[in-house]
């Protein structure tokens, strides 16, 4: 495997499941003409990436510039875009969660002090409120999804 090769694998591993587009779009904020081709070409090996490059897309997909750099087999690649995968639908859940929570908050003082609102919305926020919970949510997931089988 080529040195850009090796380069391309780890750009696409710190990616994770970021699109090709969204990297080219951040690049072409900064200045860089930047395509999604331009990715696909960095990633497979078939265009080096210049070192202005590497830092600045270091610098977007929120990673040290040396682990562009490092030489790393392609199942560590994958490895490491699993986790960089989990690492951000976590930060998605926090910030959904956080909406979650305010969104909570609202009808609870709605219910505490919103004197105007009429009696049937009123027992509309009620009714949301006991209805609509982080288990509800959770169970709402697995049932989409069914229980995860068990490994042996």
């Amino acid at each position: 495997m080529s040195r850009d090769e090796v380069i391309g694998n780890a750009v696409a591993a710190a990616r994770g499941d970021r699109s090709q587009q969204a990297l080219a779009d951040a690049m072409r904020d900064m200045g860089w003409k930047w395509s999604q081709a331009t990715v696909w070409s960095v990633e497979s090996g078939k265009r080096p990436l210049r070192l202005a490059e590497a830092q600045d897309v270091a610098s977007i997909l929120e990673v040290p510039l040396d682990r562009l750099t490092s030489s790393m087999s392609p199942a560590d690649a994958h490895a490491r875009a699993a986790a960089s995968t989990l690492r951000n639908r976590c930060a998605d859940l926090v910030a959904a969660l956080q909406d979650f929570r305010k969104a909570r908050e609202r009808v609870d003082y709605l219910i505490k002090t919103g004197t105007m609102i009429s009696p049937r919305y009123r027992e509309t926020l009620v009714e949301a409120r006991e209805r609509f919970t982080l288990e509800w949510a959770i169970d709402k997931e697995e049932a989409s999804h069914g229980e995860p089988e068990e490994t042996s």
